[in-house]
């Protein structure tokens, strides 16, 4: 699947080993994503984009867990 550039960029910055290289806080992700929906038309809620991150965070949270 295909994703545009920008996109994949702010993924990669999330997962960057370096904590340095990584966003410094969740306003900087909020941020870019927020600029990346206007310029590519995409609507969201907060509520429908939290519902999304959750699961994800969850796992994240509990990196030792089966799922």
């Amino acid at each position: 699947m295909e994703y545009p550039n920008e996109l994949e960029a702010i993924v990669l910055k999330c997962l960057e080993k370096n904590p340095y290289s990584r966003y410094a806080t969740a306003r900087e992700v909020q941020a870019d994503l927020e600029n990346f929906s206007r310029e590519y038309q995409i609507m969201f809620s907060a509520l429908v984009f939290s519902s999304f991150l959750e699961p994800l965070l969850e796992k994240a949270r509990c990196p030792g867990h089966k799922w």
